[in-house]
């Protein structure tokens, strides 16, 4: 905070080159801190900053801070216009052609979270289908590039996907019959999907937790097991 207060308003490193990424990871403090109502005040200054800030408007930066102040009025129990705004930053990841950036898929969970709390469960399935069939593509094409250090993005990609099961198979446990029976489906194809995929090699151990221990999945697993 003090370094905001002092930064320069002028000159070519002045306050709107630095503020609005200060204050958008204050922001994300005091969200995390439970301060939700300083946390608001914060992204609306740094969106105010941002107005003359030299970042394109669909860059990853913006979209995050964006897609941050999303969860942010989640917490706050302002489903409605969370996906809105979650509505705008997709928009613009599809529209710039990213919508397999690693942003887009740490946002789905939330995302799908503020769908369901609103009442629309099929757009959640739908979103969640979407984004992480986009990414395994993009790590599968990254495979056949033969980048050398995916680790990173592989480390989200796990992170994400765990998240994402878990939490869609607590979100249809009360949904109705055809929806639980779809977002089971989703579930159990979402983690065939990244078994195939080149990330394998990083997700087996979390599989193997998972099949074997008492969670969502691995409760989720003994079921389709059990059918078969």
């Amino acid at each position: 905070r003090e370094l905001l207060d002092d930064l320069p308003t002028t000159g070519p490193f002045g306050r709107n080159s630095f503020a609005n990424l200060i204050s958008g990871n204050l922001g994300r403090i005091e969200t995390k801190a439970g301060n939700l109502e300083e946390a608001v005040d914060l992204f609306r200054t740094a969106f105010k900053d941002q107005r003359s800030s030299s970042l394109p408007v669909r860059s990853p930066p913006r979209l995050r801070l964006r897609g941050d102040y999303a969860q942010l009025l989640f917490l706050l129990g302002r489903p409605e216009e969370a996906v809105k705004v979650f509505e705008s930053v997709l928009s613009d990841l599809g529209e710039t052609g990213i919508e397999d950036h690693p942003l887009a898929l740490a946002a789905a969970p939330i995302y799908a979270k503020n769908l369901f709390e609103i009442d629309r469960p099929a757009e959640a399935l739908e979103v969640l289908d979407r984004l992480v069939g986009s990414y395994v593509q993009r790590v599968n094409r990254q495979s056949r590039e033969n980048l050398n250090d995916q680790h990173a993005e592989l480390r989200v990609f796990s992170l994400s996907l765990g998240s994402q099961i878990r939490s869609l198979v607590e979100a249809v446990r009360q949904a109705t019959p055809e929806i639980r029976r779809k977002g089971n489906d989703l579930a159990f194809h979402m983690f065939q999907l990244v078994q195939s995929s080149a990330a394998d090699r990083a997700l087996k151990q979390m599989g193997a937790r998972f099949a074997t221990g008492d969670n969502a999945l691995g409760n989720l697993i003994r079921v389709r097991q059990d059918l078969v």
